[in-house]
């Protein structure tokens, strides 16, 4: 075979691969730009960076110095790291459920290629921030990067990479936050050693001003580049986790609309991506698992699953993505355990790839069964009025808690004339426990109160609810507990 036609062969055999590599923005760098060009507020100009904050009936007022971070009060078994976008409102804010997250990350500081931060899109939103704090949730600085050109020239001049440090560390210490993480996308792989210099240079600097500091790095699903050494950048106090971004799989410019987070039944898909990262050697534990609280919605040829599409698609947000299923009928794609819909306007078709509550306790399974340290989140506020993906971290991650009729155990619970709760607390805590309906809507609180360490036991108030079947929830146990009352 001539060298010509070997050339052409391995050219042949990487399209796709490259293809994808040099493909458009991820979900990350497409919103981040999006809502610069039509200059949506920051939180610290216009949107509640100076104004106070209501949450569950209390108003955190912003101050200039930070909220101390309160104990947790309700600790859950794995970290849940949530990104909020500086375009997210205080609205938004006010409808997180801060029991189910262990740290927040601001998103973002832009740098540039010379390590100076070219926005901080109105860090540190001290409403934000101290609102966080006051129930025991980390606040994290993200810093952010994208693009080969940036990142090599960035990366490759140690001048540069200790300037972006000392920036970060300013900006960390200097807005009360609690640790730093890195979003670097597109980062080429002849950058893979300085990469991990800038960050163990980061994680020395930033920890001798704040011992504790958190830190971490969001990381592609596929490292096309091979960019990222995952082992040394969890080795020897470097980064606490490493978030694995679990979408994008189906992204705006996809040939066909298809699951943004396949767990399974395409070649590239969340389990296998997981698996991979894991193959390198890394501490599951350091490894989260990024989910997306959005989808994409394309224009295509025609109704069948997985067409080809005719133009870009659209982000749609978790709570936009739930509705139209709703409106058009939800369909469930079992190979890859995603839900879609699909319609019809002006003679023409489209569809909708989305997580919703079922695809995401999936996901949360696999981190579970896999010893992954957690998740994190793209993105908090898109999830509107929801609930249910509260619900479902608190299921999935809750500590464990047992529930006893004179003395016996039950998988689902039995109640006949009247049960308890039984739990175990480890150290004095505020617990909370709730019983709900099917349809998620609380029916009772059991216990909301501060327990010290020991065994306690609630009675549940059955002779009150009709027969049918319950969920018990709470802060101390996982996953939610089924009981069933009947006459």
């Amino acid at each position: 075979m001539s060298m010509r036609y070997r050339v052409l062969l391995i050219v042949l055999l990487l399209a796709p691969a490259l293809a994808r590599a040099q493909r458009a923005e991820s979900i990350h760098e497409l919103e981040s730009r999006r809502h610069s060009e039509v200059g949506s507020p920051s939180a610290g100009r216009a949107d509640g960076g100076g104004e106070s904050l209501e949450v569950d009936g209390e108003r955190t007022e912003p101050s200039s110095q930070a909220v101390p971070l309160a104990p947790r009060a309700m600790p859950l078994a794995k970290r849940v790291f949530g990104w909020v976008p500086y375009w997210i409102s205080s609205t938004q804010w006010a409808r997180f459920d801060w029991s189910a997250l262990t740290a927040i990350g601001y998103f973002s500081l832009e740098a540039d290629s010379t390590g100076v931060a070219r926005s901080v899109r109105g860090w540190p939103a001290p409403a934000l921030r101290d609102s966080a704090h006051a129930r025991g949730v980390k606040v994290i600085l993200t810093v952010t990067s994208f693009g080969d050109p940036s990142n090599r020239a960035l990366l490759s001049d140690a001048a540069r990479r200790t300037r972006l440090v000392q920036t970060i560390v300013d900006s960390v210490v200097g807005g009360g936050g609690d640790g730093v993480n890195i979003d670097f996308e597109v980062v080429p792989g002849a950058q893979r050693d300085n990469l991990t210099a800038f960050m163990r240079e980061l994680a020395t600097t930033l920890r001798a001003e704040i011992p504790a500091a958190e830190i971490s790095m969001a990381i592609p699903a596929v490292d096309w580049s091979s960019a990222f050494d995952a082992v040394a950048l969890t080795a020897d106090g470097v980064c606490d986790y490493l978030i694995m971004m679990g979408y994008d799989y189906h992204w705006r410019n996809s040939p066909t609309a298809g699951p943004v987070a396949p767990l399974a039944g395409e070649n590239l898909n969340v389990t296998r991506s997981v698996d991979t990262w894991l193959a390198t050697g890394m501490t599951p534990s350091k490894l989260l698992l990024g989910v997306p609280w959005y989808g994409y919605e394309w224009p295509t040829v025609d109704q069948e699953r997985g067409s080809a599409v005719t133009g870009e698609g659209r982000a749609i947000l978790y709570g936009d993505a739930r509705t139209s299923a709703a409106t058009y009928g939800r369909l469930f794609d079992e190979p890859t355990s995603t839900p879609w819909y699909r319609f019809t306007r002006r003679d023409a078709w489209y569809q909708g790839w989305y997580d919703d509550s079922l695809s995401l306790a999936l996901k949360y399974r696999l981190v579970n069964d896999r010893g992954l340290g957690g998740i994190g989140i793209w993105a908090l506020g898109y999830q509107g009025d929801a609930v249910d993906v509260w619900q479902g971290i608190h299921q999935a991650f809750d500590l464990p808690m047992a529930i006893a009729d004179d003395g016996a155990a039950h998988a689902p619970h039995l109640a006949v004339d009247g049960a308890s709760v039984t739990f175990t607390v480890a150290q004095g805590m505020r617990v909370r426990i709730e019983l709900h309906d099917v349809l998620g809507r609380r029916v009772a609180t059991i216990v909301d109160g501060d327990l010290g360490a020991g065994t306690h036991r609630a009675s549940l108030p059955t002779e009150a609810l009709r027969p049918g079947v319950y969920l018990v929830t709470g802060n101390t146990f996982a996953p939610a507990t089924s009981l069933i009352v009947r006459r």
